[in-house]
């Protein structure tokens, strides 16, 4: 990312007495967003793909066994929380799925998430519209 952007790796938190992490916050003046890795084993040959539709996941068509929307979703929640309580001010925090190695299909326009793989995680950062100032406290 370009030096405009601070990037969080590893965020170790607490809610409802549990510990859980979120793999990378990025914060810049595009806004903020929480990043969430997954790195699934990739079977031989080039047809294979991330599917999202803007509601679910498929991976070569099938459902994973466990959802990482809710993981990404839930750390973007807890992303701004954190802000919330530490700024006193309420930022929009967008949650990313990144499968690395993966061709990943176009995200629907009004998606919740994005779903990306690493190449497109910069493109899509640089490029989202909600922009942050320095007034804003996190830059």
């Amino acid at each position: 990312m370009p030096h405009k952007y601070q990037v969080i790796h590893d965020l170790v938190c607490k809610a409802d007495g549990r510990t859980f992490n979120i793999d990378h916050v990025v914060v810049g003046p595009t806004g903020v967003f929480s990043i969430e890795t997954k790195y699934w084993k990739k079977p031989a040959g080039p047809d294979h793909r991330i599917f999202y539709d803007g509601k679910r996941i498929l991976v070569d068509g099938h459902a994973p066994d466990k959802d990482p929307l809710i993981q990404a979703v839930a750390g973007a929640r807890s992303v701004q929380a954190i802000l919330e309580i530490r700024t006193g001010k309420r930022f929009d925090v967008k949650p990313v799925v990144v499968f690395l190695g993966w061709y990943t299909t176009r995200n629907p326009k009004y998606a919740p998430a994005w779903v990306l793989n690493e190449v497109a995680v910069p493109v899509f950062i640089k490029n989202d519209f909600r922009e942050l100032s320095h007034d804003d406290g996190l830059l």
